[in-house]
């Protein structure tokens, strides 16, 4: 089941020869082992925590070795059997102690010998006691009488609901009595339509978790007494060609396109995130807690495993065990509560904070809400219990597209028993090594060592690799320190010798931190200004002086499904499209694709995608082409270009949720049927969808957004920066042109030209990706072309601009959704700017040092103007970082 992988708001390393190195146990006695954790935990207290076990265990040094998200959740089983056997066995060969969970952790993997049986170690540990964890949660990992990871933390899978929709519905609020009939009677009952008649917020939505709630609603075990998998029963059968007619109807679905802040909906299936209020509105009621239908409560556990290849089996149990019960630790891990009874407080604060939380429950959950979902934890199955619904949700797949419900189970238990038998076949096959621990690098006489940051990019990508690649080719460094705390510039630049980005920070960069670049530039023969794409080395200028270095450039582009467009009689925009066009092919993929969907959806944040279009028609209601930039909104060219893009969105060619409500808007495919075109950012973007080698099947392909009057692009750029008071500036620039020739490390479209033809990034993202890069470089250098920002930025000191877009945001909402005038909408929305600048300018003008200011004063602004803005930016206190 992979319903977490929607709110998870994604290698082994190389060793060196060139620096002089000391063995791993560099002291007698001492043994090292190995612990794999995900990239994006770096920044987390992971070695605090090991620091205490290290000291607890004076033998025993623990190395992290971090790893991308998808090496922990690679194909499912069910999915592909080869493909999840190598993904399990490539994770038991990283380290010796392994993050793991349902996913990654599965029947399959552990029959295939890549995980160690902890039975033996468990029952010789006198202090393990399995009464003190949750029943359900000690029963995840085991299986085939054996235990294959000790717990950690969980994070429950519950239905959430809205009581006052219910009550205006005069339905009796769910519980555990609940069969298939009084589900459909709710969903049905709860789902509302638009005036087409098509539903537009579904009664229920399951967000992939379908067979954890059929499974409830079956009341029976998925597994025999052997624990094999038992899927083709007749009432299972029964409870699937029920729930196909509802997801057939619409009123259940597994995916939504509302806004994922958005409590609207009336049965949500998810986890404690779920709860509480709107945190952007938190007048808004709560939404309430309660079993699945069917009296069960799924959760996903977290745990420890141990790597079948390991050579210190004891060591790593002591690890596994630490981990599990360590204070310190539980904060790094993703998850509602530990998987304790009675969890450990942790060491600092020592008192608890104003909210009464401690550290086994996350952030976002209040006390009273801990307590519903407490109360729910002695219903819960266990992950073993659940462990073949990746098979059952094949079969639901199935049932759902016309297959009958005795075949698609009858199909899945058979597939369930020869994945099993594949991987009991490979046991002992092949020896499993754990790789051997990272060398310790000390420093020649002469050598340096530079500290390096990659800031939130650091949470993907091979860095590590490469930064020890190029400390043994440069003469000068012996090693590069790979730091991993986030903050703004200002923080980086304290903290670093050099530092990467993932946007262009120059605007509002206090410029006595940096070093300018130029002396750098124009002594580096490998560096031309002419190779750099569009005009992004303008934008990285400010006094006539370039502050940061282009590695890469990430555009809002445009994907559309090849197939639907042939079905449409519509050419595929090759070379782009022009507005007049792109409207017809809109209307044309309209009259083929079902009455629910619209043609062209925007799956990433806020209006960019609307003011593109707006500015293709001819409209720039914000005019960024000056500094700072000019908001006109009235101007009649741009009131009648903003009207025609909305009223698409008002005759359904253009998904339309509501903007400004909570400051953002997200919306993600219905997971059941393809988007015929979807607007979203590349780094992720192009190299999921855009490349050759991924094609296969996938029908997508890349284009830029429709020109017109006005050409629109919309990036950012990634960018590196020397401190100013880095000690080698010289070697810091050395790394960036090192770094510049690897351009598949930054997951968006390289910043220099000459990279396009770089082999690495062909295989990478393929050839269409490439010719795209090629297209938008064009588009960037026409003079026709305007640069729409992103209304979200890394740098507070640019916060203004989000605020002054978001009540534009407003009209265009009163317009679409509540039918207002426009012009009077826009009137509103200008004065509302116009009052805010005049009082933005008398707040004190951005300083990192005391940032507080700077965004209380403007959160004050922006509330005196409209005290509906205070819903948005809650207390006006400040905020933290």
């Amino acid at each position: 089941m992979r319903w977490k992988t929607l709110w998870l708001i994604l290698i082994l390393a190389l060793a060196v020869t060139a620096p002089a190195v000391m063995p791993a146990a560099a002291q007698s006695g001492t043994t090292t082992i190995t612990l794999a954790l995900t990239d994006f935990m770096r920044n987390l207290p992971v070695d605090d925590a090991l620091a205490e076990f290290e000291a607890q265990n004076p033998g025993i040094r623990v190395q992290p070795v971090y790893l991308p998200y998808p090496n922990f959740y690679y194909t499912a089983a069910a999915e592909n059997i080869d493909e999840h056997l190598q993904g399990a066995e490539a994770l038991a060969a990283a380290a010796d102690v392994a993050l793991v969970d349902g996913d990654s952790l599965s029947p399959e993997a552990t029959r295939a010998g890549n995980f160690l049986d902890l039975t033996p170690l468990a029952a010789s540990d006198a202090a393990l006691n399995p009464a003190d964890f949750i029943p359900a949660a000690w029963e995840s990992f085991r299986w085939d009488n054996g235990l294959w990871a000790l717990p950690a933390k969980i994070e429950p899978l519950l239905l959430t609901y809205d009581p006052a929709l219910f009550d205006q519905a005069g339905l009796a609020y769910p519980d555990e009595s609940w069969t298939l009939e009084d589900v459909a009677h709710a969903a049905r009952t709860l789902t509302q339509y638009d005036s087409s008649g098509a539903v537009s917020i579904p009664g229920l939505v399951t967000n992939g978790s379908d067979a954890a709630l059929l499974r409830s609603l079956y009341r029976q075990s998925l597994n025999d007494e052997a624990g094999n998998p038992r899927l083709n029963t007749p009432e299972l059968a029964a409870l699937l060609e029920g729930w196909a007619e509802l997801v057939d109807e619409g009123v259940v679905s597994t995916f939504t396109t509302q806004n994922l802040v958005d409590n609207a909906i009336p049965m949500l299936i998810g986890g404690s995130f779920a709860l509480g209020p709107d945190p952007l509105n938190p007048d808004t009621p709560g939404r309430v807690a309660a079993a699945l239908p069917g009296g069960s409560l799924g959760i996903t556990t977290t745990g420890f495993a141990v790597s079948g290849g390991t050579a210190h089996p004891t060591e790593a149990y002591q690890l596994a065990r630490f981990l599990t019960e360590n204070a310190t630790f539980q904060s790094a891990l993703v998850g509602y509560r530990s998987a304790l009874m009675n969890p450990p407080l942790p060491a600092a604060p020592a008192a608890p904070d104003e909210s009464g939380l401690v550290l086994a429950v996350s952030a976002f959950v209040d006390p009273q809400i801990a307590a519903q979902i407490d109360a729910l934890l002695g219903q819960a199955l266990s992950g073993a219990e659940l462990r073949y619904a990746d098979y059952l949700d094949a079969a639901i797949k199935a049932v759902t597209e016309g297959t009958d419900a005795v075949t698609a189970l009858s199909d899945a238990e058979v597939k369930a028993a020869a994945n099993l038998q594949t991987a009991s076949a490979l046991r002992g096959a092949t020896p499993l090594i754990v790789a051997t621990p990272i060398p310790e690098v000390v420093l020649a006489p002469g050598e340096i060592e530079l500290t390096f940051s990659a800031g939130f990019a650091a949470q993907v990508g091979d860095w590590e690799r490469l930064l020890r690649e190029f400390a043994a080719l440069d003469p000068q460094v012996g090693k590069v320190t790979l730091t991993s705390d986030y903050g703004v510039l200002s923080d980086y630049a304290e903290q670093n010798d050099c530092f990467y980005v993932n946007y262009n920070a120059v605007p509002a960069a206090d410029l006595t931190q940096i070093l300018a670049l130029d002396p750098f530039l124009s002594a580096d023969p490998a560096f031309s200004p002419a190779d750099v794409a569009g005009n992004t080395l303008a934008l990285l200028q400010r006094d006539n002086r370039t502050w940061a270095y282009p590695f890469s450039i990430s555009p809002t582009l445009l994907n559309y499904h090849a197939d639907l467009l042939a079905q449409a009689g519509i050419a595929e925009p090759r070379t782009g499209w022009t507005i007049s066009a792109f409207a017809d092919a809109l209307r044309a993929l309209d009259a083929v694709i079902p009455a629910d969907q619209k043609p062209f959806t925007d799956r990433g944040f806020g209006d960019s995608s609307l003011l593109m279009l707006i500015a293709a028609y001819g409209g720039l209601p914000i005019d960024y082409r000056t500094t700072p930039p000019v908001f006109n909104f009235t101007d009649p060219a741009t009131v009648e270009a903003i009207r025609t893009v909305l009223d698409m969105a008002k005759a359904g060619l253009i998904a339309y949720q509501e903007l400004a409500g909570n400051g953002f808007m997200i919306m993600l495919g219905d997971g059941e049927n393809p988007d015929p075109i979807y607007a979203e950012a590349s780094g992720a973007g192009l190299m999921l969808v855009g490349g050759d080698i991924q094609m296969g099947a996938n029908p997508y392909r890349m284009t830029t957004y429709p020109t017109g009057t006005y050409s629109a692009v919309s990036y950012e750029i990634g960018t590196g920066y020397i401190s100013a008071t880095s000690q080698n500036p010289d070697a810091c620039y050395r790394l960036f042109g090192f770094l510049a020739q690897h351009p598949e490390l930054f997951g968006g479209m390289p910043a220099l030209r000459s990279q396009f033809s770089n082999p690495a990034l062909l295989a990478s993202v393929g050839q269409s990706a490439l010719d795209f890069y090629t297209q938008f470089d064009a588009l960037m250098q026409d003079p026709n072309t305007v640069i729409i920002p992103s209304p979200f930025t890394g740098e507070l000191a640019l916060m203004g601009d989000f605020i002054t877009r978001r009540w534009l945001d407003a009209a265009f909402d009163d317009y679409v959704l509540h039918d207002a005038d426009l012009l009077d909408a826009l009137t509103d929305a200008q004065t509302k700017v116009e009052a805010f600048q005049a009082c933005a300018a008398t707040v004190p003008p951005y300083d990192p040092t005391n940032f507080n200011d700077y965004v209380t004063g403007l959160q004050t602004c922006a509330s005196a103007v409209d005290p509906e803005m205070g819903s948005m930016f809650g207390p006006a206190t400040g905020v933290s970082q």
